[in-house]
């Protein structure tokens, strides 16, 4: 007996092969009974369990999603720099980690603050002279 293998199940077909397996069909006997391959008819009534798990690719997060939602919470409610949100939270992930995250937020503007110079005597005497002008 030869299978057609050249077209994917149509809607009748389908019908078909879910009757057969309330009955308690096995997918070979099905396979025969349509004169299909086995591989479709699996893959449409087969038990989930069968099927091969996917494997999540690349290192495992530090950050999972709960920490990643509270520090973004906390950066939304408050004014804290990164290292503030990094010892509040206490997580293994970098200060610089915490900036790109607080960066890819859409309801924040991440911006680096730079801090000012302390002025000497003199210069704070000539800026004084300059806002009286």
């Amino acid at each position: 007996m030869r299978t057609i293998r050249d077209r994917a199940l149509t809607s009748e077909e389908r019908a078909i092969v879910r009757a057969y397996a309330c009955d308690g069909l096995p997918s070979r006997a099905i396979a025969e009974k349509v004169r299909r391959s086995r591989t479709p008819i699996r893959n449409l009534v087969g038990p989930v369990e069968l099927r091969k798990p996917r494997k999540k690719r690349g290192r495992k997060p530090k950050l999972d999603h709960r920490s990643k939602r509270r520090i973004l919470r906390a950066a939304r409610t408050g004014v804290y720099t990164a290292k503030q949100l990094r010892s509040k939270y206490d997580t293994a992930i970098s200060v610089r980690r915490i900036q790109q995250l607080l960066g890819e937020d859409a309801y924040l503007h991440y911006t680096r603050m730079w801090q000012a110079r302390t002025l000497t005597p003199f210069q704070r005497l000539e800026r004084v002279k300059w806002a009286h002008r």
